[in-house]
């Protein structure tokens, strides 16, 4: 993350050091119900998860979707 106070993995656990320009991050916080995008954008979902709702692609730029769980690097 852009501050250094917290870091990003994918839901398989791998940390993630580098973004994909074809791609779009949507970063899940904690509580896993919102999401800021990485084309500057936020997104909230009241029950389930991205590919539970079928949701591959973002829609506000239209990039095929890549999840990214954030958490806290001080654990």
């Amino acid at each position: 993350m852009p501050d250094g106070k917290a870091a990003a993995r994918k839901p398989s656990g791998a940390v993630v050091t580098e973004f994909a320009p074809d791609m779009c991050q949507w970063i899940r916080d904690e509580w896993g119900d919102e999401y800021v995008t990485t084309c500057g954008e936020g997104f909230c979902l009241d029950e389930g998860t991205l590919s539970e709702n079928n949701i591959r692609y973002c829609c506000y730029c239209g990039c095929p979707i890549d999840e990214i769980i954030a958490r806290d690097v001080e654990e």
